[in-house]
């Protein structure tokens, strides 16, 4: 490829409109980044300036950047079988292998999958099939679905719904009828201890009095992240999913993990089900699935809910054409033999997730630092204008973002999630002194942004 993007970034400027940006700004050429290349943790600019990858992309190139083996297995299946659809009883010996891996490495309890290519479709495709299981079971009404405020479960019509980040709605008329939301385990606006098992408990009630307000019979699921990424990196207290899982079990309501973003070892285990304690009845995964190589995304259910479907003798009326495509199994295989092989996700719970708390917690002196929160590699740093009471900043003095500015000036990527939070995820492959590098642009970025606060 030529290295004069000179014309290719006009017609970009011109024509592209770009997710989660704001458009004018692409359109006066005020581009954050033109990243040319990348290779293990760092993304490479047009100028060749490096940088960190400090939240793996968008939470998924788990295991960096240009992994050979990667591209040898994606080639491999191009030249072998570029294309075959999944369709009318048919199968492939790539996408066969790809059940058999996920079938050993999803929690015991996750017995039947379906692909698709994000997870977005993934969710969307969770919530269809909790319509139909529950039809089967002669119990058509139950179509509500229950979600929380900060989750992010996608951007579809049906998952930007599910999603309670209240930006994503206005503009498309959202949310539709049949979701809603309750709160999130966020200790930090409710004024507790991160650890607070009471908490955790009263954070699950909510769960249990929306039931109640809409009738047992009319409730399908409950949708809920693990630990809440893309909303701030919310990590619930230990008490709050086991009390999640009994709710959903008194009520009969279906319980689905979206693990998008903890599946495949971002919080020290293979999935965050074994993190918090919990077995749903539906996960749905992607990004780390094949850390984002190739788009592909899986729904799997437990024997309840998979045995119901395969014993319906119609025809499953859903699917995507690139569902279980070839080349996208063989990416995720190899992915899946790399964790294993490299033996990352240990690498994460026993080497990396220490250092990388020890780096967190010694930012908790800092003025702007009201609370480090997470599990594993994934962290978000609440800044807040008074650590006593709490407060927020005002919504236009956009602290988070004076952060991660000042951490890029310092070659190292960090994300700012709103609400005055600063979202940290490196990649599994991440070394001890990358961390130090990481933390050091960090505590740069926190002292900068205090030193403008304080002369304004």
């Amino acid at each position: 490829m030529s290295t004069d993007h000179t014309a290719a970034l006009a017609a970009d400027r011109a024509h592209h409109i770009h997710p989660f940006s704001y458009p004018g700004e692409v359109r006066a050429g005020r581009f954050r980044r033109v990243v040319e290349r990348a290779e293990g943790v760092y993304q490479i600019d047009t100028s060749g300036r490096r940088y960190i990858d400090a939240v793996s992309g968008l939470g998924c190139v788990n295991i960096g950047y240009g992994r050979e083996e990667m591209a040898e297995a994606a080639a491999e299946a191009m030249r072998t079988l570029s294309f075959h659809p999944t369709f009318w009883e048919c199968t492939n010996p790539y996408s066969a292998r790809l059940v058999e891996q996920l079938q050993r490495l999803t929690p015991d309890n996750m017995q039947h999958f379906l692909f698709a290519n994000s997870g977005s479709e993934a969710n969307d495709t969770a919530i269809k099939l909790v319509r139909w299981y529950w039809r089967l079971q002669g119990r058509p009404g139950k179509t509500h679905v229950i979600s929380r405020d900060m989750a992010y479960h996608g951007m579809n019509l049906l998952t930007a719904s599910l999603t309670g980040l209240a930006p994503c709605h206005p503009q498309f008329g959202l949310p539709l009828p049949g979701v809603s939301h309750v709160c999130a385990p966020w200790s930090w606006v409710e004024g507790t201890a991160g650890d607070d098992q009471d908490f955790g408990r009263r954070a699950a009630d909510a769960l249990e009095a929306e039931i109640l307000r809409l009738g047992a019979d009319n409730v399908g699921a409950f949708i809920g992240e693990p630990m809440q990424a893309t909303g701030g990196v919310v990590t619930p207290p230990a008490s709050y999913w086991p009390a999640i899982r009994r709710i959903c079990d008194r009520h009969d309501v279906l319980l689905i993990a979206d693990e998008v973003v903890t599946g495949f070892g971002r919080t020290g285990a293979w999935f965050g089900q074994e993190t918090f304690g919990f077995n749903a009845d539906i996960t749905v995964m992607a990004k780390g699935m094949t850390s984002a190589y190739f788009p592909v995304s899986a729904v799997a259910l437990n024997a309840r809910i998979g045995e119901a479907l395969l014993n319906d003798p119609g025809e499953l009326y859903h699917g995507y054409t690139c569902s279980g495509h070839p080349v996208g199994a063989a990416v995720a295989c190899m992915n899946m033999q790399i964790l294993e092989q490299e033996q990352l996700v240990e690498r994460v719970r026993d080497t990396l997730a220490p250092a990388f708390w020890r780096h967190l917690h010694a930012l908790e002196d800092h003025p702007l630092v009201g609370e480090v929160r997470g599990m594993g590699l994934g962290a978000g740093i609440q800044l807040t204008a008074d650590k006593v009471s709490r407060a927020f900043f005002p919504e236009d003095s956009d602290v988070d973002a004076q952060v991660t500015g000042h951490c890029y000036e310092r070659g190292v990527i960090v994300r700012d999630l709103g609400a005055d939070t600063v979202g940290v995820m490196p990649p599994f492959v991440t070394s001890e002194a990358q961390l130090d590098e990481i933390f050091d642009a960090v505590r740069y970025g926190l002292d900068l942004t205090l030193a403008g606060l304080n002369r304004a």
